[in-house]
């Protein structure tokens, strides 16, 4: 087997394996096993609800989720949002520029610069649409034309984000969606949506419709 071969059958078995990503093409320490649970929910379920905290990782998983999605889905799509184009560009695209730039196997990708480029970019080939965008939650609007079979939305500090903006995701018709925020307020989708998942293990939804 060539390096070639070597690699495709590598990037087949991360396919559903986030953490073997991770550890075997980004050569990073390994997740810790709460963003093992997350990662592996993102693999499973249509969407995956995380209430998180100060300094648990949140970044760093979204650091390895981001390449991993569009290196084991040809011609994917991801979608970042946050509350901040600045949060994105100094925070969460900080840590997915230093995932591909010490990555053990070079993953080709381009990376915007500039914390407040709009949006970020993290692209395999920006030609064919095959990349990530950034978008703050006040601009997310500009990627309603954004559609893509393979399409991943991830959600920044999910618990500030208003619900029109969930609704203007939803219609971007994503087959995966992962939020992930602190517990700042006691309503809204974001707490709408954990509860939803309750009721769906209960009824037993099928996890590629289900929340978890």
């Amino acid at each position: 087997m060539n390096e070639r071969e070597r690699l495709i059958s590598l990037l087949a078995r991360c396919h559903d394996d986030p953490d073997l990503f991770n550890s075997a093409v980004l050569g990073r320490p390994p997740l810790w096993w709460r963003q093992r649970e997350v990662a592996e929910s993102v693999c499973r379920y249509g969407q995956t609800m995380c209430y998180s905290g100060n300094s648990t990782g949140k970044d760093y998983l979204i650091g390895c989720i981001v390449p991993w999605w569009l290196s084991t889905r040809a011609n994917s799509l991801v979608i970042v949002t946050g509350p901040s184009q600045t949060l994105l560009g100094s925070v969460t695209w900080k840590e997915i520029r230093n995932a591909v730039a010490g990555a053990v196997i070079p993953l080709g990708m381009t990376l915007s610069n500039g914390v407040k480029t709009s949006p970020q970019i993290c692209a395999v080939d920006a030609g064919r649409g095959w990349q990530a965008l950034g978008y703050s939650t006040t601009s997310v609007e500009r990627a309603s034309g954004q559609h893509n079979r393979k399409l991943l939305v991830i959600v920044e500090e999910a618990s500030g984000v208003v619900d029109p903006i969930w609704y203007a995701l939803d219609s971007l018709k994503y087959v995966r969606l992962l939020a992930i925020g602190n517990p700042l307020r006691p309503d809204g989708e974001f707490v709408r949506r954990i509860r939803l998942a309750a009721e769906d293990a209960r009824n037993g939804v099928p996890m590629i419709e289900a929340i978890n």
